[in-house]
């Protein structure tokens, strides 16, 4: 996830939504008017600014800031079984163990068409999942799976949400 990145997709009905990777909330936009939903994890913690003034942020101070908060990737709608999926970075712990934003355990949030929170699930972390390769098929929700054994050929692994 690119922290600087606003993540959009639209629905049938010319909705558009968008996906801020620090909040929980989405921006749903229709023709001139806009209100803002949650659409975050039920296991979501506080999202906040780093406690240091900007001129004294340094870079590690950033790192360990987006390591260890929660954030938010792409959002997408699924017309075929009108469902909405937001991604999630869940903030990790322990910064020892987890030193790198691609170490962080990546979860999927599934709303219905009317923003209401179905379910999410967990997929393993970054060094394994592309979110920023994923797309919607008939099948259902495609993304891009990382194997590091073999690097020759583009996998793409699809998730169904059926009995959430």
């Amino acid at each position: 996830v690119i922290y600087t990145v606003v993540y959009m997709t639209r629905m049938p009905n010319g909705v558009k939504v968008y996906s801020y990777p620090p909040s929980h909330e989405l921006l749903i936009s229709s023709n001139s008017e806009e209100a803002w939903v949650y659409g975050g994890s039920i296991y979501a913690q506080s999202i906040s600014s780093i406690p240091t003034s900007i001129d004294k942020t340094s870079e590690n101070d950033i790192i360990s800031s987006c390591i260890s908060q929660d954030s938010y990737g792409p959002v997408l709608y699924d017309k075929y079984r009108n469902y909405i999926y937001r991604f999630i970075l869940f903030g990790a712990n322990d910064l020892n163990k987890c030193n790198n934003i691609r170490d962080k355990i990546i979860g999927i949030i599934v709303l219905d068409d009317k923003f209401n929170y179905l379910g999410e699930s967990k997929l393993g972390n970054g060094k394994s999942w592309n979110i920023n390769n994923a797309f919607i098929t008939k099948e259902g929700l495609n993304i891009e799976y990382l194997n590091p054994d073999d690097e020759d050929h583009l996998v793409i692994k699809t998730l169904n949400f059926t009995s959430i």
